[in-house]
């Protein structure tokens, strides 16, 4: 029997790289919402699945609005390139960088929740697991002001602890870096995120050659300037920017106009390409309320959706 759990663990670890629950999991795993209280026992299982639900149809129906727009083709050659797209000079630029960060925010963002939260309630209402292996996927927006923020508490954990692994593993082991010094820091940060671009080129729907390995890898140099910064600023005034446990407006604001400012920057690397084949690919979803009700009808209860799911389940980005 012993065997048996250890085999268990080690599967669960292997389809679970955030290892939830355990002494591995992975560090800003989100806490769950504030919808199931405060009691730290995890949710019912009714709970859970009702709340998964509401939350995962209204996303399908948002994926569903964004593929009914697909397949109508680019609308000038100034989206055929990554150079191009980013060229101010070329018409509609605002457009484009606004449709390629949409890319990363939202469609990505929802893509993959939705996902998550289909595949939790399976496997909650199948008995193979209960709820407490399936905390929220993703944190709260309002945490992005910085671009650690943004990729350590915003965007999922699901291999943080495989690269994070990996990679201080190379810093520390193979390179003698001293540990928790600025350079061991940068390289692990470095490597990280090396090894999330390979791992997107790979899965990359671009059939040329993708921007993912230069879009990931510079936000590690994103991340040095902005360690470099926040470094001079506490030399400067005596306190870290970001010092108390919570941080003022105007901080907030700063550290989000930093990061759109860099993400605007650098998200059409990668993102450019999506933008492309969802533009000159018509894709459908299995059952479509677009097709059923139309675009206008959708969208209103898609607003609608939204306030409901914020009144009664608590939502926020």
């Amino acid at each position: 029997m012993r065997s048996l759990a250890d085999f268990c663990t080690a599967l669960r670890l292997l389809l679970d790289l955030r290892a939830v629950g355990t002494r591995w999991q992975a560090k800003n795993t989100p806490p769950w919402p504030s919808y199931f209280g405060t009691d730290p026992n995890p949710p019912s299982q009714t709970a859970f699945v009702l709340r998964q639900a509401a939350i995962g149809l209204w996303e399908y129906l948002l994926l569903d609005l964004i593929f009914s727009q697909s397949g109508r083709g680019l609308p000038s050659d100034d989206f055929s390139s990554f150079s191009s797209f980013i060229n101010p000079t070329h018409g509609r630029w605002q457009v484009r960088l606004l449709s390629s960060l949409a890319v990363w925010l939202v469609f990505g963002r929802t893509l993959v929740d939705v996902i998550y939260r289909f595949v939790s309630m399976v496997a909650v209402l199948s008995g193979l697991t209960m709820p407490d292996c399936w905390p929220p996927f993703f944190g709260s927006m309002w945490d992005a002001y910085t671009l650690r923020n943004a990729w350590g508490k915003f965007w999922h954990q699901q291999f943080r602890w495989p690269f994070t692994t990996f990679s201080s593993f190379v810093s520390r082991s193979v390179l003698h870096l001293p540990r928790h010094s600025r350079v061991e820091r940068s390289m692990s940060v470095l490597l990280a995120f090396l090894l999330s671009g390979l791992m997107h080129h790979v899965g990359s729907p671009v059939e040329e050659a993708s921007g993912a390995i230069p879009f990931f890898t510079v936000f590690a140099v994103g991340m040095v300037i902005e360690d470099e910064l926040l470094w001079r600023w506490r030399c400067w005034f005596g306190r870290g920017f970001y010092s108390t446990a919570t941080t003022t407006i105007w901080e907030r604001i700063v550290g989000f106009v930093w990061v759109s400012v860099w993400l605007a920057m650098v998200a059409p690397w990668y993102t450019a390409d999506i933008v492309r084949v969802v533009a000159s690919t018509k894709t459908q979803l299995p059952v479509s309320l677009v097709d059923a009700y139309g675009l206008s009808t959708a969208s209103v209860v898609l607003a609608i959706g939204a306030v409901l799911l914020k009144v009664i389940f608590k939502t926020s980005l």
